[in-house]
């Protein structure tokens, strides 16, 4: 899925602008939501080509979490704060994409017993994946509930309108 994201992170600013940070994001948060849960439904039996299937439009949604999320928070500062903001934001990714990591893989391991044969492999996976869509939903319903709809930026408006 990271391929796809390839192609569509360029685009997904262009996508911000016409309708919005909170859109955006959101619909990016639901179709990672979405993707995990029916990640959930897989088992031993499915088609390599259904994983793939819905595996890679995750690559879709998340270019528009990543995006999204990166312009909004740089977007909350004055223009000479632009650098700390992106690094303080960077920073805090790192330590989210760390925790979005960590703590299916200890899921996984608590599941399965740190085994990777038979059948352990795809309950592992599944309570992985289930943990994970639980954290993706509970994000994007605190993200629906703070973030403001965004229809311009302090850039956008006349100088006379923020004095």
């Amino acid at each position: 899925w990271p391929l796809l994201g390839f192609f569509t992170v360029p685009r997904v600013g262009g996508l911000v602008a016409r309708i919005g940070h909170r859109t955006t994001l959101l619909i990016g948060l639901v179709g990672s939501a979405l993707g995990a849960i029916a990640l959930v439904a897989l088992d031993a039996s499915s088609p390599l080509a259904l994983v793939a299937a819905i595996e890679l439009p995750l690559g879709v949604v998340m270019s528009f979490v990543l995006v999204t999320s990166a312009a909004g928070a740089v977007a909350e500062f004055a223009p000479q704060d632009a650098g700390i903001a992106a690094a303080v934001f960077n920073s805090v990714r790192q330590i989210g994409t760390s925790l979005g990591v960590a703590i299916p893989a200890a899921v996984y391991d608590v599941v399965t017993g740190g085994s990777f044969a038979g059948g352990d492999v795809v309950d592992g996976t599944r309570w992985a994946m289930l943990v994970t869509a639980m954290m993706l939903c509970a994000v994007t319903t605190i993200v629906a509930s703070l973030v403001r709809a965004r229809t311009s930026t302090t850039a956008d408006k006349p100088a006379a309108a923020l004095a």
